[in-house]
């Protein structure tokens, strides 16, 4: 089974990060599971490396196994909705393959670097479980899975609040998860 999702949006309208400066916001939606990512790695290392099963009982997310690993993606479109003509939006990131450095830094440029504060926010039990049984480093981790940031916005400072209240007010958390910040070699 496969799904895609398409989307048109005027030239004059596309948010493409071109306007992103040191010292802009980076903001954290929250997603409900993997998502797209790292299905390749959750494969072997729960079922040809662990043997475990779909219909085992995964008590962290009082679920079994295969419900947390085929929990729907969420749609972002109603937050996309309410603040893509927000004062201060300049670029948005989908988590997917590549974690949340490797989609958000295509639309920084390379004058500048992303400061992560990983302890921001609370990463589902799924991640923590995976890289247990798989005994997979925090790095790879990072890279591969989007540890429950499955969109980030990058806001200018002084509008970091309203944005927030835009993303509640259309039923979505967002935590400031980092800045942009000045690359040494840029």
């Amino acid at each position: 089974v496969a799904c895609s999702i398409s989307g048109v949006v005027e030239k004059n309208e596309i948010v493409d990060g071109r306007q992103i400066v040191a010292g802009d916001v980076l903001l954290g939606l929250e997603a409900n599971g993997l998502h797209t990512n790292g299905y390749s790695l959750v494969r072997k290392i729960l079922f040809a490396d662990n043997d475990c099963k779909v219909d085992d009982y995964f008590e962290e997310t009082q679920s079994t196994l295969g419900e947390e690993l085929l929990r729907v993606h969420r749609c972002y479109l109603p937050v996309i909705q309410a603040i893509r003509k927000a004062c201060g939006l300049k670029g948005i990131a989908h988590i997917t393959g590549g974690g949340i450095v490797g989609n958000t830094t295509r639309l920084t440029g390379e004058s500048l670097s992303l400061k992560v504060d990983w302890t921001s926010w609370e990463t589902p039990a799924i991640f923590a479980f995976i890289q247990r049984l798989g005994v997979v480093e925090e790095a790879e981790m990072r890279r591969v899975f989007n540890m429950g940031v499955g969109l980030v916005l990058v806001v200018a400072e002084k509008e970091v609040d309203a944005i927030q209240k835009l993303c509640l007010a259309a039923g979505q958390r967002a935590w400031v998860i980092g800045s942009v910040t000045q690359n040494e070699r840029g």
